[in-house]
């Protein structure tokens, strides 16, 4: 009880700390909400930056991609327009390598050289924008046809040229690198050299063919071959290329656009990645400042939750607490009065049973009074069916057929607690009806062997037999002696070998169980057992008391007359006494878990919560007993309508006892007129 209290004190104390930590935690929980706050702020402000320029910088991509789409497209289509361009310029590198240095030498060796050849470097003069003689007429012997034509510029000019010894290499030179510089122009001034009419009437040349013909040129030098078909194929390539390279152009220049707004991207891009940047910095900021707030949270939470728990553990156990105090404080008192008690009390098992009530309570006095002349601590008045036995237990006799007189619940206290056997004074039967009923699981397993008299046969088998098993044997009819078989039995001469116990009887060991109960009725009123016999048993008088014989009239009267509310009542009592000895184990339990428990008591929430489910229960069946209560009220009430005739039944049992000891005035003898005092 002093550890029980001891904790429950502890659990107050730290009750209160708790409220202190919990006070402290709430301010630094609305500070740090108050921080949160601020900060998620900020967060969802430069969130919303971010989205804005997010925004932004996609529609600035996707402006980008949508221009690059573009180009590549409008690129794609300028490549296929170069690409019929291109064959022309390899047409002309390849006229170009076709011309050997040989060729070029017999050329520069050739001091007269026919008119074709000299007009032909009068064509890549023009095609290179180089000076050429002022134009006048001229007579042009071409293809053995003599007509007039364009003076050339050999000899001024081109003969220098030709004399260059990078001549090949720089009309390679001007293929690779100054073929875009050729105009409209040139390409005009070529045009009296190149141009032929397939038409008869439209062709003005005096020659049916072009001027810079290829085959009749390479029939007066390979070299003026090679360089007529450069100048015609560079004419074409111009041609076709004067149409590309307008769009090409536009392409570079969207293309550096394109490279421009790709730049401003890739900055946009940067300057979003260094908010988004800032924004993931403030979210983790935002997670660890969430992460410690919830944590405050649920550390005040939880601490809460054991607060509350342990106010109502506390608020629960309130009366447990009074009641233990209470019982904490007499604790002292008790203990040093306790021997004096144990003392009286066990007198009066041992003593007092085979006298009727008032020799018992006078006998009781007795042995109280002399306890106190003796100055053995004891308690002024003890009241020895308290002490001895609880309310549960007498509902379990009441339900197994006692009387509830104090008488009979004295009775079955000696009954079940003396050390020796009992051997009851039974004149009315009501002890052996209880016996039987009480002891009915073990007789059913082998009722021949577990009833027996005196004078059966088979005593010694049937005591063996129960010996052995541990069953309980009921010896009805006893008179003033027992059969000397039995002493060792009584005396509980028990031999132990081994593991085995044994007793011997009639020197025969037998098999002895702990489990072994002896009981022995006598239905004599007023039987003469020898002093041995009540030395060696517990010697308990059962005969019926007036009020003890109204109750069990009344009970048989009711059963007759409303048996449903004798049925009621009964199912009640059996209720009530479950229900009593449920709330003393839950009593018990409850104390046993609160004192056996190690550390804080308010930190063990398993505890706490059996603790809490214990004394619902408990709750629960005090609701229960106190509604039984109130029944049992009403029942009694209709029961108390019948009393007036079991009473009368009562007087009159006990008149017709007494008219026994009437003597007949003739003889002087006593009348012995009613014989059978049995109320079976």
């Amino acid at each position: 009880v002093n550890v029980g209290l001891q904790k429950l004190k502890e659990a107050s104390e730290f009750v209160e700390k708790l409220k202190i930590q919990l006070k402290e935690q709430e301010v630094v929980l609305k500070g740090e909400e108050k921080k949160t706050t601020a900060l998620l702020e900020k967060v969802m402000a430069e969130k919303a930056k971010a989205d804005k320029k997010a925004e932004e910088v996609n529609g600035q991509k996707a402006d980008c991609q949508a221009e690059a789409d573009k180009i590549e497209v409008e690129k794609a289509a300028a490549q296929i327009e170069l690409n019929a361009a291109l064959p022309f310029l390899h047409e002309a590198e390849a006229a170009c390598n076709s011309i050997t240095k040989k060729d070029v030498v017999d050329v520069k060796s050739n001091n007269k050289p026919v008119d074709i050849i000299r007009l032909t470097f009068d064509g890549l003069l023009i095609l290179q924008s180089k000076l050429v003689a002022p134009v006048a007429p001229c007579d042009m012997f071409i293809n053995k046809v003599t007509a007039p034509f364009i003076a050339d510029s050999f000899f001024e000019y081109a003969k220098k040229d030709l004399n260059d010894m990078r001549f090949l290499d720089n009309i390679l030179d001007f293929a690779a690198n100054e073929k875009d510089n050729i105009n409209d122009e040139t390409c005009e001034l070529l045009d009296p050299y190149l141009r032929l009419d397939p038409d008869p009437v439209k062709n003005w040349s005096p020659w049916p063919h072009k001027v810079l013909e290829p085959e009749l040129a390479g029939k007066a030098s390979s070299a003026a071959s090679g360089l007529c078909k450069f100048v015609g194929a560079m004419c074409q390539y111009h041609g076709a290329a004067k149409i590309v390279k307008p769009k090409m152009d536009q392409l570079k220049v969207a293309e550096a656009k394109l490279a421009k707004a790709m730049g401003e991207l890739a900055a946009a891009e940067a300057a979003l990645n260094k908010v988004l940047a800032e924004v993931a910095e403030l979210d983790a900021e935002l997670g660890v400042a969430q992460g410690k707030m919830n944590a405050l949270k649920e550390s005040a939470a939880a601490m809460q939750r054991q607060m509350d728990a342990a106010n109502k553990l506390l608020l629960g156990l309130s009366g447990e607490n009074a009641r233990w105090t209470e019982d904490s404080r007499n604790f002292a008192i008790k203990r040093k009065r306790l021997v004096g008690d144990v003392s009286c009390v066990c007198a009066f098992v041992v003593y007092c049973g085979a006298f009727n009530s008032e020799f018992r309570e006078r006998l009781y006095g007795l042995f109280q009074a002399d306890t106190q002349k003796r100055g053995v601590p004891s308690h002024a008045k003890i009241e020895q069916v308290s002490f001895l036995v609880d309310q549960g237990t007498i509902g379990e006799w009441a339900l197994e057929g006692l009387p509830s007189d104090e008488l009979s619940i004295q009775n079955a206290i000696m009954v079940t607690q003396s050390s020796r056997y009992s051997l009851m004074v039974d004149p009315q039967g009501q002890a052996n009806r209880w016996i039987k009923n009480r002891e009915k699981h073990r007789i059913s397993q082998n009722p021949a062997m577990c009833v027996t008299t005196l004078t059966a046969k088979s005593l010694k088998d049937q005591l063996e037999f129960t010996l052995g098993e541990g069953l309980c044997l009921v010896i009805e009819n006893v008179e003033n002696d027992v059969d000397p078989m039995l002493d060792p039995v009584l005396d509980k001469a028990i031999i132990k070998k081994g593991k085995n116990l044994y007793i011997n009887v009639s020197d025969q060991n037998m098999d002895y169980k702990e489990k072994f109960t002896l009981y022995l009725t006598s239905r004599l009123p007023n039987p003469h057992f020898s002093p041995e016999l009540s030395a060696k048993c517990t010697v308990i008088d059962f005969t019926v008391t007036m009020k003890g014989l109204e109750q069990q009239l009344l009970g048989r009267l009711i059963s007759m007359e409303q048996k449903s509310l004798e049925d009621t009542l009964t199912a009640l009592e059996e209720d009530v006494t479950n229900n009593t000895k449920s709330l003393q184990l839950l009593d018990k339990q409850l104390l046993d878990r609160l004192s056996n428990s190690t550390g804080n008591l308010l930190e063990d929430t398993e505890l706490i919560e059996v603790l809490a489910n214990t004394k619902a229960k408990a709750k629960e069946v005090e609701g229960k007993l106190a509604e039984a209560d109130e029944r049992k009220i009403e029942i009694n009430e209709k029961r108390e309508q019948f009393r007036p005739v079991a009473t009368r039944g009562s007087i009159m049992y006990f008149n017709m006892v007494d008219m026994t000891n009437v003597a007949n005035p003739i003889t002087g003898q006593l009348s012995g007129w009613m014989y059978n005092c049995s109320l079976l």
